[in-house]
């Protein structure tokens, strides 16, 4: 581990949390869990913590959440904010073993409130990507709703899209919209440059995908319409990159995509640089996944000015209201390539100043600062 991030104990952090914050007169320990140290999402919604009276803590394990009692016992108020919930049921084998891990996680954070602990949850998907036991998980979240104190929402449709599967109680709501990425990327790679640099020629169309290699980004189904779309629009070449997935069929993607010389490939980690260097390098980002509730993808297209495509599903049908992004019918199965075949004049009638306008408005900031007065607002005694 880096001598900059000592390995401390959670308990120390949270001692050192509430010291940092003993000149304020009602001060608020957040624990986060779990912690997400490759999307920067998490920073830029806390960045304003400490100028609204709270101070985060990271909570790794679901054995440090119980380190938020040393807040109570030093005069703060103690609140656990609780992300993704994918990994609660993830290496159950059986739905005997799934509802036993459920019971577990549920019961810490039982445990935890009748202490006086305050929950909050930021409802980031409907259910986890590749959920292997989403009857379960829908249990599970229903009763986090309920037991929660505030369920953090950052796509106004989130309880259209959440009814099918669990309720979540109207009082328990507080809204706040995703934070854009401005700032949290390099940006000052110059385009051309780029695309000579990783063998793009000045003609080309370029178009892709960047995120994990997962069946369900609809990688494949992107891959099909390419290879339609260029028997209209010859000058089309797709990019696909991010860490590839550990399953057959991310493996038969890798495969695939090796064999396709029109489109480049870096199935790997995209560490800063690179990935900001493949988004300055695409004419137009494609995200043709199957369901959206929240797309961090999306709101990093948006923030290098680039315009997006996808189909009417999720956030993607709200971003194309606000005039962001150019949406096509799932339903049609023909639709990915006849929007590829015109990603010309997507990409000439592009407003990136719109984007631009998105994004300051919902710079990191503005909604961090919105968030955690919103949160004092609703769980402060």
């Amino acid at each position: 581990m880096s001598a900059l991030i000592p390995q401390i104990p959670a308990h120390a952090d949270v001692s050192r949390a509430v010291r940092s914050l003993r000149s304020e007169s009602h001060p608020i320990v957040l624990g986060y869990h779990p912690v997400a140290r490759m999307n920067p999402f998490q920073s830029l919604l806390y960045r304003n913590a400490y100028d609204q009276g709270f101070a985060a803590v990271p909570l790794v394990g679901l054995d440090e959440i119980p380190s938020l009692r040393t807040a109570t016992s030093m005069g703060a108020l103690p609140v656990l904010h609780i992300h993704w919930t994918a990994d609660v049921l993830r290496s159950a084998g059986s739905t005997h073993e799934a509802r036993a891990a459920k019971d577990r996680y549920l019961g810490v954070l039982e445990s935890m409130r009748s202490e006086g602990v305050r929950l909050v949850w930021t409802v980031h998907n409907v259910l986890p990507h590749g959920c292997p036991h989403p009857g379960v998980e829908a249990e599970l979240r229903a009763s986090l709703a309920s037991m929660c104190d505030v369920v953090h929402i950052m796509n106004p449709r989130t309880m259209d899209f959440t009814a099918d599967h669990y309720p979540i109680p109207d009082d328990r709501v507080m809204s706040v919209p995703h934070p854009s990425y401005n700032g949290a990327y390099p940006k000052h790679f110059e385009k051309r440059m780029v695309r000579f640099e990783i063998g793009f020629e000045p003609s080309d169309l370029v178009v892709g995908i960047l995120g994990s290699i997962q069946p369900y980004k609809g990688i494949g189904r992107f891959l099909d319409a390419l290879e339609t779309a260029r028997l209209k629009e010859p000058r089309l070449r797709g990019l696909v990159a991010g860490i590839p997935g550990g399953d057959v069929g991310s493996v038969e993607l890798i495969q695939r995509l090796e064999r396709d010389e029109t489109v480049l490939s870096v199935p790997r980690r995209l560490d800063d640089t690179t990935l900001s260097r493949l988004l300055t390098a695409l004419d137009l980002l494609v995200l043709p996944y199957d369901a959206s509730l929240n797309s961090g993808a999306a709101l990093l297209g948006l923030a290098f000015g680039r315009p997006i495509l996808a189909p009417r599903v999720g956030q993607f049908d709200v971003l194309e209201s606000l005039g962001l992004c150019v949406v096509y019918d799932p339903s049609d199965p023909g639709a990915l390539a006849s929007s590829l075949g015109e990603a010309s004049a997507i990409v000439a009638e592009h407003d990136p100043g719109r984007a631009a306008g998105y994004c300051a408005a919902s710079d990191a900031t503005i909604v961090s600062t919105a968030f955690f007065q919103g949160l004092r607002e609703r769980i402060s005694p």
